[in-house]
């Protein structure tokens, strides 16, 4: 399994747009597993890492990593049909998807 891990995908890429013409994303196709490499493991235990209060989230931090998975406790407080989900735990609130 792939999730949490860090990958290269090779292979064509398109942009994917809205009724109104506004780039909405990009498709990758990746014609087979030969064209994944896993470049960092995703971690061996995905609750091992500390939870990050939800005021905290997109703050600057010289030390953190960027790319690595984040775990936060709070209470869903809504979710949009496009996947969107909004979380809080009573002092901050914040979109995820």
């Amino acid at each position: 399994m792939l999730v949490g891990s860090k990958v290269s995908l090779r292979g064509p890429v398109c942009a994917l747009y809205n009724d109104q013409r506004q780039t909405r994303g990009v498709k990758i196709f990746v014609p087979g597993p030969a064209y994944v490499a896993v470049l960092k493991a995703a971690p061996a235990d995905p609750h091992a890492a500390g939870e990050v209060p939800l005021r905290q989230i997109g703050q600057y931090d010289v030390t953190s990593d960027l790319e690595a998975p984040i775990r936060v406790r709070g209470t869903v407080a809504a979710k949009e049909s496009g996947g969107l989900v909004y979380v809080s735990d009573g002092e901050t609130s914040v979109a995820i998807q």
